[in-house]
């Protein structure tokens, strides 16, 4: 078996992969000044959860809290604060879920406060942290978030990017257009980002799919679900 880093309890990764996930999210809502104020953007931290949030814009995946029972330990005052804060932007409240990974005490929670997970909601959590990779082949400096775009004899490809969340690094944004699809492109700006997070002393790493060939890619670079990502909301 590959070595890996130090052991942690399963909260506790689920905590820094969803910190990761919504430091993403927030650059996405975040990006353009024009869509945070026509869309109503209200992105708002409570108690360590971050609420991601739209008023203009009924979405689920960017209505959530992300973190509750991870993140922040999970009580009855936390989540009223989290149920005012969507009632504000006129949305139900959306409990973002680290399946096998959330304590039992907060799913407890949830269900006697009437909340049940919507299942088609379901995104997988895909993480990589082994100790040594074959990946390295150059250094790489720059900022918290990277943006890369692969090309193919000079024509734009794909897109990519890698958000650093220390101690994770978080891969993002990753598309290939339809035309080069099917020769490797996905896996090659997968293993440029490691690489360059490598370097960085990254050694943990986070992504997000409901792709089965985004899944594949990943795997055959040694990348592992690490669980299910489930939105719970009230019935």
């Amino acid at each position: 078996m590959s070595p890996k880093v130090p052991a942690m309890r399963k909260s506790e990764l689920a905590a820094l992969m969803q910190t990761t996930e919504a430091t993403e999210m927030r650059s996405y809502l975040e990006a353009d000044p024009g869509v945070v104020r026509g869309g109503g953007v209200a992105v708002r931290t409570i108690a360590g959860v971050i609420c991601l949030g739209m008023r203009a814009m009924d979405d689920g995946f960017l209505n959530r809290a992300l973190g509750f029972g991870t993140v922040a330990e999970a009580t009855p005052a936390l989540l009223a604060r989290i149920e005012r804060h969507y009632a504000s932007l006129g949305h139900a409240p959306r409990i973002t879920v680290a399946d096998r990974h959330t304590p039992r005490a907060a799913i407890r929670m949830l269900e006697r406060s009437g909340y049940e997970p919507l299942r088609e909601s379901v995104e997988w959590i895909y993480g990589y942290d082994r100790i040594v990779a074959a990946l390295i082949r150059r250094r790489a400096r720059g900022r918290r978030l990277a943006v890369y775009l692969g090309r193919v004899d000079g024509e734009l490809a794909a897109t990519g990017m890698l958000f650093d969340v220390r101690p994770v690094g978080g891969l993002g944004n990753g598309s290939v257009l339809r035309k080069f699809r099917g020769r490797g492109i996905q896996g090659a700006m997968i293993a440029h980002r490691m690489r360059i997070g490598w370097e960085r002393g990254l050694r943990l790493f986070f992504a997000q799919t409901q792709n089965g060939a985004s899944a594949h890619n990943m795997e055959e670079l040694g990348w592992r679900k690490l669980y299910d990502e489930i939105d719970w909301v009230k019935a």
